[in-house]
């Protein structure tokens, strides 16, 4: 495999982007692009957990044990530090 270990994880990165683009390009409240980041990060570990379990040779929990869980609380700390951003900016205008 070319791709390896993190390959459904890049793939994802470009889904995630186009899903969080897709959903702020018309309307960009500080609710809904909190809500496109979280639905961008599902997407993320909806291409990345089943290649990591392919790859590994093990099954969805294993994935998740490698491709989630230990990045869990950080995914979730960028995603408050950014709907931080987004408010502090939105207030600004």
């Amino acid at each position: 495999m070319a791709a390896g270990l993190a390959g459904g994880h890049v793939l994802g990165f470009i889904a995630m982007a186009c899903v969080v683009g897709r959903l702020c390009e018309k309307k960009r409240s500080p609710q809904r692009i909190v809500c496109a980041m979280v639905l961008g990060e599902v997407v993320l570990y909806a291409c990345g957990v089943p290649w990591l379990a392919f790859y590994v040779g093990g099954p969805m929990g294993k994935g998740m044990a490698l491709g989630v869980y230990p990045f869990m609380l950080g995914d979730v700390l960028k995603i408050a530090v950014a709907a931080g951003i987004v408010r502090a900016k939105t207030r600004i205008r």
